[in-house]
């Protein structure tokens, strides 16, 4: 199979997985919600995005064993893939086990002083806490073996394990829920979870590639090598979630664990953003490191064609959830969450289409070992963010927080871009009339056919009425693509002949 087709299949795959991910999420969070109750809900949300932001202190090794992987995998190097392999799992293992400790610790301040739990759940969400750090270490692992089939390419491995979390996740909350348990037992779930999708992602890995163990072994070269390069785009990493997740911390802390979900609830279909974001970083990063090595002269193009890609599929999805916002979240959640929601949809969107759009060329540079500016942007970026939730989140609530969040990005969004372009030596001239034009040309065609189909339906309740709006919209979009010719004949193909240089490189392994 052509690596193109493999490519194709690769983006179809992780697409699917990430769609099902999302209607499986918006089945299940209203019955969740009322199961537990906002507070309870509030808390289970507030306590796990405390944990996982711990995840940054990762020093982004994942991203590292994926660039690597995908030399040493193009190169035949499995000696030096197993080592790194098997030193990535060591430090994971000890960062793991550091944090966990660190965060049973100082459990009890953590609840009564950055969470601000209410006195009496107070001993309950400690618990919780320490069942969280307990296992925190396995989800650690499984971002090693992610990343080594993220390196190898193998995205339809990826997406079976993401089928099967989805179902067994959801499955076993709802039928905690239904028995009658409440929040300590669906959170106690959540606990444990890590450590059968860590099994998962090993036995993955070990089919696609035997340079992988289980067994951890430190290696001070492979380690030098890894963190050269994980300790830059950790900056990145650990900036990008103080902005995505210190929000809803903050809003629990200086207003109400109970004002959460009506933050997290519009903040779910974005979600889909951050995954496509994963996506094409998982897919752009190897194949720019792959470039980097062999034909480094071909990196403008992929840059180019990727982004008009990744724009196109991103725009294809916004434009529905745009134009009717208010309509999914009153068919999904209810009026209450609809009057809230709405106008808080649309700025979370706007700033997370940026976000993503511009991750492209961040991950461009991480594959081709010139992270910093991609580190550095974000770091500045998170700054300018949290500073802004401390001085909006007192003011003006859940719609301070998505201001705070959304305004920043987009700025940082266009200077990152001009940056990358000049990087890579691209004409400001050419990326504006071939990509930039192009893409503002769809997006206004689209929001402008999107808005006549909601005038000609009218007021848009039930599921059909609104999957058929939203379909519309976003058919209307695609034929607005076609027209203006957003992807050109070579893009059809994802990333043009660029992507077949794996395969000259199988047949000439020793040719440069």
């Amino acid at each position: 199979m052509s690596l193109a087709i493999r490519t194709i299949a690769n983006v179809m795959w992780r697409i699917s997985s990430g769609m099902f991910r999302l209607v499986a999420t918006f089945m299940a969070t209203p019955f969740i919600i009322s199961r537990l109750g906002d507070h309870d809900y509030g808390l289970l949300i507030a306590l796990s995005v405390f944990v996982g932001y711990f995840a940054t202190l990762d020093l982004d090794l994942g991203t590292a064993v994926s660039k690597y992987t995908a030399e040493f995998s193009a190169s035949g190097q499995h000696a030096e893939m197993l080592r790194m392999v098997r030193t990535a799992l060591s430090i994971f293992i000890a960062i793991g086990l550091a944090i966990a400790v660190l965060i049973s610790l100082s459990s009890g301040w953590i609840v009564d002083r950055v969470i601000m739990v209410p006195a009496p759940q107070r001993d309950t969400a400690q618990m919780i806490l320490i069942l969280f750090a307990a296992c925190f270490v396995f989800n650690m692992i499984a971002w090693i073996y992610g990343g080594v089939l993220a390196g190898l390419h193998r995205s339809d491995m990826l997406s079976w394990i993401g089928f099967a979390q989805v179902v067994v996740y959801f499955g076993v909350i709802v039928g905690l829920l239904l028995a009658g348990y409440g929040v300590f037992e669906v959170a106690a779930f959540q606990a444990i979870e890590p450590i059968y999708i860590s099994l998962a992602f090993y036995w993955m890995a070990r089919r696609a590639s035997p340079s992988v163990s289980a067994l951890p072994a430190f290696d001070p070269a492979s380690a030098r090598m890894l963190v050269k390069l994980s300790s830059v785009t950790m900056v990145g990493k650990i900036a990008l979630g103080a902005s995505r997740r210190l929000d809803t911390i903050l809003i629990g802390a200086m207003g109400s664990l109970a004002t959460i979900p009506y933050y997290t609830a519009p903040g779910l279909p974005v979600g889909i953003f951050i995954r496509l974001m994963v996506l094409f970083e998982s897919l752009a990063i190897p194949l720019a490191s792959e470039l980097a090595t062999r034909e480094k002269d071909r990196s403008a193009a992929l840059y180019l064609r990727a982004t008009r890609l990744c724009a196109l599929t991103s725009l294809l999805l916004a434009l529905p959830l745009f134009i009717f916002a208010t309509d999914l979240l009153a068919t999904w959640m209810g009026e209450v969450f609809a009057e809230r929601g709405g106008g808080l949809l649309r700025v979370l969107l706007i700033g997370n289409l940026a976000l993503v759009i511009s991750s492209i060329g961040g991950a461009m540079l991480v594959g081709r070992g010139e992270a910093s500016p991609y580190s550095i942007s974000r770091l500045v970026t998170a700054c300018v963010v949290v500073s802004l939730y401390v001085v909006l989140i007192p003011r003006f609530g859940i719609e301070g927080a998505a201001m705070g969040f959304a305004v920043p990005n987009v700025l940082a969004a266009a200077v990152f871009t001009a940056v990358v372009v000049k990087k890579l030596g691209i004409s400001t001239t050419e990326f504006l009339l071939k990509t930039v034009a192009p893409l503002v040309a769809l997006a206004g065609l689209g929001y402008g056919a999107g808005w006549l189909i909601h005038y000609w339906i009218g007021p848009v309740r039930g599921w059909f009425t609104l999957l058929f709006a939203m379909g519309l919209t976003a058919l209307a979009a695609l034929a607005s693509a076609a027209a203006l010719a957003i992807l050109k004949p070579e893009d059809y193909s994802v990333l043009g002949r660029t992507l077949r240089l794996r395969e000259r490189w199988a047949a000439a392994p020793d040719t440069v």
